[in-house]
């Protein structure tokens, strides 16, 4: 999963201050736990759901529902942050990367098995600038996290 509720979360220490915990100064109220889970996700961590867990979250029991100008405006702000906070450079690096091999491959530039490694890789490339997260870049040791990686 890409998310989970932060109603109940559950997550190393160490990982919650790698990825730099919840974002209270731009996400106060709404997303925070989405950004917080896809960060999680971008440093190679996963998600985990489970089926077996039978819980009663009420939302907004507490805090009401967005229904003054002001809640709405921070609503508003909040959409806005996770808009632009969703890792464009990182998708346009992989797809870039993606038409090169592509356009090495129809140049007959790559040929044999480094071509069909090369259309491989810009497959995979392609197909996760849609979901944020790359596997390759564990292999070749590419790191997107701030801070320092720590053991899974």
């Amino acid at each position: 999963y890409s998310a989970v509720t932060a109603a109940c979360l559950m997550v190393k220490k160490d990982i919650y201050e790698q990825v730099g915990g919840l974002d209270e100064k731009n996400l106060t109220i709404a997303f925070n736990d989405v950004d917080f889970c896809l960060k999680i996700k971008k440093c190679g961590f996963r998600n985990i759901w489970t089926p077996y867990a039978e819980l009663y979250h009420h939302e907004s029991a507490s805090r009401g529902i967005e229904d003054t100008p002001e809640k709405m405006q921070r609503f508003s702000m909040e959409v806005e942050f996770m808009k632009n906070n969703m890792g464009t450079t990182d998708k346009l690096i992989r797809l870039t990367v993606a038409i090169v091999l592509i356009v090495l491959y129809w140049r007959n530039v790559l040929t044999e098995t480094w071509g069909i490694i090369a259309l491989v890789v810009a497959l995979i490339l392609t197909l996760t600038s849609l979901i944020g997260f790359c596997p390759l870049y564990r292999i070749f040791g590419l790191k997107t996290c701030k801070k320092e990686e720590v053991s899974k």
